[in-house]
């Protein structure tokens, strides 16, 4: 089991990241990400956000779209104990282990701000609303008849790898 824990306390950086230490992690309402874990506990609700079975039908989904996904290497538990602000969280939620995306971290760090995704982070042609619409209707095409409650595919569900040099879906929920 992987321990997510503060030695001192996590910092709000944005709308959907945190700061412990020099890390970042993002997170959005159902789950949270760090160094290749997507772990399913809420910061928003305080608490776990899926079963076992439920991840395993996620990782199943990850692994039908495997040409859009990150690699799945396995499911794990982590202990999330964490303190930001004055509220505390804390629980032992089912987490996929997976390919790390090493994502745009200044685009990101803006965007969790609220600021407008930053399509210049990234000097690729790929990495541009035209290559990021493009690989959409690509992955709404191979999703049509798949019987799943996909979220949104929007940036944030969807994000650029820095040195892939490619778009990952990475939100499955």
């Amino acid at each position: 089991m992987m321990v997510f824990t503060a030695g001192r306390r996590a910092e709000e950086y944005g709308f959907w990241a945190l700061k412990i230490a020099d890390s970042h992690i993002c997170y959005g309402n159902w789950a949270y990400y760090f160094l290749g874990y997507k772990v399913f506990y809420s910061f928003k609700f305080q608490k776990t956000t899926k079963t076992n079975d439920e991840v395993i039908k996620t990782i199943d989904i990850m692994k039908q779209l495997g040409a859009f996904c990150p690699s799945v290497y396995n499911i794990d538990k982590v202990n999330t104990n964490v303190k930001v602000g004055g509220r505390q969280y804390n629980g032992t939620s089912p987490a996929i282990n997976m390919q790390h995306v090493y994502y745009p971290e200044r685009a990101w760090l803006k965007f969790a701000k609220g600021k407008p995704y930053d399509w210049t982070a990234d000097n690729h042609p790929n990495h541009s609303e035209i290559g990021f619409k493009r690989f959409r209707s690509e992955l709404e095409k191979a999703t049509e008849d798949i019987d799943y409650n996909f979220d949104s595919f929007s940036i944030g569900n969807i994000v650029w790898c820095t040195e892939q040099k490619r778009w990952y879906l990475v939100d499955v929920r």
